[in-house]
């Protein structure tokens, strides 16, 4: 709030934060600080694999605590909009996302990183500091579209989604199985332009299709 925060206020964008506690009060916190911060919404995310204790993970595999925890942050944030972050695997992903829906959640995202691990067959040892953290990018992509297609057919809040893309043609596959925006994350570590070279892809695709806009692209299925 006091070092990241001003200058992109300055940019005029739409700016989010990703909150992450290891207990359901420091989740209600920063969602109440955050409430009065000059922000558009905020993302609870409840299904981190890069900790060294469990933290968020947890929240994210209990429908019931992850729910009580989103009602608890949704009240903190005031009218702030809140979108939660839902984990790559869970048992019941529809249950899951139902229950956050009718917690409050104004919209859910996902997926999150998948649990992995990385070994130096050299120094016999973890390539990562805490042994396992998570996977991201193209090898998580078929997962992704799965979850976010399940997921945006079990609820009527927005679905965002997110998992390794890195093209315009990726981010057309998430639209059409139901996404209703998506993020961007390990392309912009290649090229901080992937974004803008995405949204470019897009509007030439729509021109080449005469379509106007992303509307009315979902999957007959």
């Amino acid at each position: 709030m006091k070092e990241a925060l001003p200058p992109l206020v300055k940019t005029s964008a739409v700016i989010g934060v990703n909150v992450i506690g290891k207990t359901p009060e420091e989740y209600e916190l920063l969602a109440r600080r955050l409430s009065q911060a000059p922000i558009h919404f905020l993302e609870l995310n409840v299904s981190c694999p890069n900790l060294k204790s469990k933290g968020g993970l947890s929240f994210g595999s209990d429908p019931d605590a992850c729910a009580a925890l989103t009602e608890k942050a949704v009240k903190a944030a005031g009218d702030k909009p809140v979108m939660v972050k839902l984990p790559p695997l869970v048992s019941d992903l529809t249950s899951l996302a139902k229950k956050v829906e009718s917690a409050g959640a104004s919209f859910i995202s996902l997926i999150n990183s998948v649990p992995a691990m990385a070994v130096d067959i050299n120094k016999r040892a973890p390539k990562l500091g805490i042994a396992t953290g998570g996977l991201s990018g193209p090898p998580i992509k078929p997962l992704a579209l799965r979850q976010v297609f399940m997921a945006a057919k079990a609820v009527k809040i927005p679905v965002v989604g997110l998992g390794g893309i890195f093209s315009y043609q990726d981010a057309l596959e998430f639209i059409m199985v139901g996404a209703a925006a998506v993020q961007i994350g390990t392309a912009i570590l290649v090229d901080p332009t992937a974004p803008l070279k995405i949204i470019e892809g897009l509007g030439q695709w729509l021109k080449k299709q005469k379509l106007t806009n992303l509307k009315n692209l979902k999957l007959d299925i």
